[in-house]
C-alpha cells in the first residue's frame, strides 16, 4: 500500500478546490454525498456532468477532500477504490421497505455503492443510501428503508470513490464541495486544511505514513494553539510535516498566539517535523512554545528545523520533551527561556545542531540520558548545557563546542552515585562566564569519576572565567592553553584556528583531530544549507 503526500503551496494552491494528493489538475465538484450516518466508506459525486475519475489511483496515495464544516468532522481520506461509471434508472420502493426493485439492470451496481432514490426519503425528500445486497438483475436491497413509497422514480448510482477503513465521512443532509488532487494553499490559516494536523482538539486527519509537504518559500500562520498531530506506527511509518526537500527557501510557519504551537501528546509515536522555520509574532510571549509535548511515552523527531528568529521568537523553543527525542541539524535561538528541555527517563539524541542566545540554559536535561554530538551551544544566558538527571545511566558529548555562555559551558549537577558512564570527548569549552566544565555534586572527586567510568579525552579548554573545570585530577589528555581562534563566532562561524586542527594528544583515536573539528563550521547566511567539514557527510541549516 502507498501513502499520500499532501502538497501545500500558498502561491499556486487552493483551500477549496484541491485535496493536495491526486491528479496534478484537481477533479472537483459541489455535490458529494454519503449515506447520512457515521463514518461512511463511500462518497458519491452527484454532479450534473459526471466527473472523470480515470486519473485517480486506488493504492492509497490519492486523497479526496470533502469540505464538511461540522466541528470534528474528517475532511481528508485516502482512496482505495474508484467507480468511474454512472448508472441512471427508475425503480420502486415501498414505505418501510429497503428493497429497490423494478430496475432495468443492476449491471455496474456493487455492494457499498452510494445511490439516490428521488422522493423516497422523509417528507418526499430524496433518499441517499448504500447498497446492502445485489439481489438479482433488477433488484437491490439498500441499508435504509424508504419513508415515502415511490413508483418509477429516478435512481442514480453515480461515479464515486471508496475510502480507506477508519477514514470515513458523513456529509449529512446537504450537497458538499469536494476535490481530488491539485495542491492545498495552506496547512495553518484555513480551518479545514488545519484539520490535517489537529481536528477539534484531537489528532488530525493525516494518518500514519502520510506526508504533508510545503513548497519552497511557502508561508502560513494561525492563532490556533496546540496543534496535536497524529502519531504514526511501525507498519505505515511516521506522520510527517516537512518542507520540500532541497527547498531554496525554507517554508515559514508562524504562530500569532501566546500559547503552544505544535504539540505531541502522550503515547504519540513516530512524528517527524522537517525542513521548515517556525516563528511567533504575538506581542506577549510568556506562554509561547514552538514545540511542546507531555506524557511519559512516545517518540518524535525534528530535522533541519530553524527556530531562531530574533524578532519572531518564542518564550520556549522545545519544551517539556518527555518522549524519546531525536533532533538533527536544527537551529534554536533567541528564546526568552531555555532553548531545549529534556525530561523523559529515556535516551535523547541531539546531533549537528546550533543552540544559541537563549535567555536561560541552552539545553536543560532534568531526566534521562543524552547523546550530544557535533553541536554548538553558544551565547546563552545560563549554562550552555545543564544536566541534573539523576536517573540517567549514561551521557555522551562528542565533537561539541560550548562557547560564550554566561554560566558554565557545561554543568552537571548529578550526585556522585549517578555520575556514571559519562564521556566528554573532542569538545571545545571556551570563553564561558563560569567553568568550561563544572561537575557540581557535593564531594565528587576525580577518583569517583574514574571508578564510574567517566572520561575526559581530547578536549580543548580556553579562556573560561572560573577555569577549565572544577575538579582536579581529571584525565590529562586535554588541551588547556590553545586559543581555538574561531573565525567569527558572533556571526555563527565557529571554524577554529588551523593550529587546533593539527593538535594531537597522547591517546585520541588515530587521525582524529581534537577540539570539535567536525562541529566547527560556518552556519553562513540566513536560510543557507551548506556542507560541513568532518567525518560525516551531513549538512545543517544556516543562521
Amino acid at each position: 500500500m502507498a501513502y499520500p503526500t499532501i502538497l501545500i503551496d500558498v502561491a499556486t494552491g487552493s483551500d477549496t478546490a484541491a485535496s493536495g494528493a491526486g491528479p496534478a489538475t484537481a477533479v472537483t465538484g459541489s455535490k458529494a454525498r454519503t449515506r447520512n450516518t457515521a463514518s461512511q466508506l463511500r462518497v458519491g459525486f452527484f454532479e450534473t456532468t459526471p466527473p472523470d475519475l480515470s486519473g485517480v489511483l486506488t493504492d492509497g496515495s490519492h486523497v479526496v477532500y470533502v469540505a464538511i464544516s461540522t466541528s470534528g468532522a474528517r475532511n481528508f481520506s485516502s482512496i482505495n477504490a474508484v467507480k468511474n461509471t454512472q448508472q441512471t434508472d427508475t425503480g420502486n420502493m415501498t414505505s418501510a421497505s429497503a428493497v429497490l426493485s423494478n430496475l432495468a439492470s443492476t449491471t455496474g451496481w456493487s455492494v457499498g455503492d452510494v445511490v439516490k432514490v428521488t422522493g423516497a426519503g422523509a417528507a418526499a425528500a430524496d433518499l441517499y443510501s448504500t447498497i446492502l445486497t445485489v439481489d438479482g438483475a433488477t433488484q437491490v436491497t439498500l441499508n435504509d428503508a424508504a419513508s415515502t413509497s415511490v413508483t418509477g422514480n429516478a435512481v442514480v448510482n453515480p461515479r464515486q470513490v471508496g475510502i480507506t477503513s477508519g477514514e470515513g465521512f458523513n456529509t449529512g443532509s446537504t450537497d458538499t464541495t469536494w476535490a481530488i488532487g491539485g495542491k492545498r494553499a495552506s496547512i495553518l490559516s484555513n480551518a479545514n486544511s488545519r484539520k490535517l494536523l489537529t481536528n477539534n482538539g484531537s489528532a488530525g486527519d493525516a494518518m500514519p505514513g502520510w506526508i504533508m509537504q510545503m513548497a519552497s518559500g511557502h508561508t502560513d500562520s494561525t492563532s490556533a494553539t496546540d496543534l496535536a498531530i497524529r502519531g504514526g506506527n511501525t507498519t505505515a511509518g511516521p506522520v510527517t510535516l516537512r518542507g520540500e526537500p532541497g527547498a531554496a527557501v525554507l517554508p515559514v510557519l508562524t504562530s500569532t498566539a501566546n500559547g503552544g504551537f505544535f504539540y505531541v501528546g502522550n503515547a504519540v509515536n513516530y512524528v517527524v517535523f522537517q525542513d521548515f522555520e517556525v516563528k511567533n509574532t504575538h506581542v506577549t510571549k510568556t506562554a509561547s512554545i514552538a514545540f511542546n509535548n507531555s506524557g511519559s511515552s512516545g517518540s518524535w523527531t525534528a530535522r533541519r528545523i530553524k527556530c531562531a528568529d530574533g524578532s519572531g521568537s518564542h518564550f520556549w523553543k522545545f519544551s517539556n520533551v518527555s518522549h524519546t527525542f531525536d533532533m538533527d541539524a536544527c537551529e534554536i535561538g533567541y528564546c526568552a527561556n531555555i532553548g531545549l528541555t529534556l525530561n523523559a527517563n529515556v535516551t535523547h539524541r541531539v546531533s549537528n545542531c546550533y543552540i544559541h542566545h537563549c535567555g536561560s540554559h541552552g539545553i536543560s536535561v532534568t531526566s534521562g540520558a543524552v547523546l550530544l554530538d557535533d553541536t554548538i551551544v553558544a551565547y546563552n544566558a545560563g549554562d550552555g548545557v545543564n544536566v541534573s538527571a539523576n536517573n540517567a545511566t549514561f551521557g555522551s558529548y562528542v565533537n561539541c563546542t560550548f562557547h560564550g555562555n554566561t554560566g558554565d559551558g557545561f554543568e552537571n549537577t548529578q550526585t556522585a552515585p549517578n555520575m556514571a558512564r559519562q564521556e566528554w570527548r573532542d569538545c571545545i569549552f571556551s570563553s564561558n562566564g563560569g567553568y568550561g566544565l563544572r561537575l557540581s555534586a557535593a564531594g565528587l572527586t576525580a577518583f569517583d569519576l574514574k571508578v564510574r567510568r567517566t572520561r575526559f579525552i581530547g578536549n580543548n579548554f580556553y579562556n573560561n572565567t572560573s577555569g577549565a573545570y572544577n575538579i582536579s585530577g581529571l584525565d590529562s589528555e586535554n588541551e588547556l592553553t590553545l586559543d581555538p581562534g574561531f573565525a567569527s563566532p558572533t556571526t555563527g562561524n565557529f571554524t577554529p584556528n588551523i593550529a587546533l586542527f593539527g593538535r594531537r594528544h597522547p591517546s585520541p583515536a588515530a587521525g582524529k583531530p581534537i577540539g570539535g573539528f567536525s562541529s566547527s563550521y560556518s552556519f553562513g547566511s540566513p536560510g543557507a544549507v551548506q556542507a560541513r567539514p568532518g567525518p560525516r557527510a551531513t549538512y545543517i541549516l544556516g543562521l
